[in-house]
């Protein structure tokens, strides 16, 4: 004897039935859930946002990848110790592909702060150290040839680390850097200017 489950699937509830052939109703319940509450939606709206995030990340740095290894015929799957040495060296002497590819994505992944404006940091009196703060003070470190790979550079060989909150630097402080190293390195390889 054939039987059959049917399922009718709710947002707070599931109901379930079993038949035989014939469609007679052998079984028959609902599991009841708990409605969720406007804080566990919130929750659950930033972990899926957050889970959406990492994913879009990690999609646009394949899709670079796989760019850059179509324009430079490389993988560019080299592991190097010290991509700050790399970007510095970058703006002004040709790279191997691979080392250009690393420094590429390396400015893909650390994309600078978007939510602060040149106007946000001027306005802010400064008197606690926020990101606002951090980052004014990295900007006025960046002068004319200077870029967020030289600040870096030098704090890694004066305090042997990079990373923390002290690493800030604006998206246009970045996408400078990365138009100057393309500049560069477009003279060396024809291919990137267009």
């Amino acid at each position: 004897m054939r039987h059959i489950l049917a399922l009718d699937m709710g947002t707070a509830s599931t109901g379930y039935a079993i038949i035989d052939e014939n469609y007679n109703v052998l079984i028959t319940g609902v599991r009841l859930f708990r409605e969720g509450t406007a804080e566990e939606n919130v929750a659950r709206r930033r972990f899926r946002g957050s889970r959406r995030s990492i994913r879009r990340n990690h999609h646009r740095l394949d899709r670079l990848k796989a760019l850059l290894s179509n324009v430079l015929g490389r993988s560019g799957n080299q592991s190097y110790t010290n991509l700050y040495e790399i970007r510095v060296r970058g703006l002004s002497n040709k790279l191997s592909p691979d080392e250009l590819i690393a420094a590429i994505i390396q400015l893909a992944k650390h994309r600078g702060i978007f939510y602060l404006s040149p106007e946000d940091l001027a306005t802010e009196d400064g008197s606690n150290r926020s990101s606002a703060d951090i980052i004014r003070n990295n900007e006025s470190k960046l002068k004319a040839g200077i870029y967020p790979c030289h600040v870096q550079l030098e704090k890694l060989n004066t305090t042997g680390t990079v990373r923390g909150i002290e690493n800030k630097f604006t998206h246009e402080s970045y996408r400078s850097e990365l138009i100057k190293l393309l500049e560069v390195q477009s003279e060396f390889y024809p291919k990137l200017k267009g």
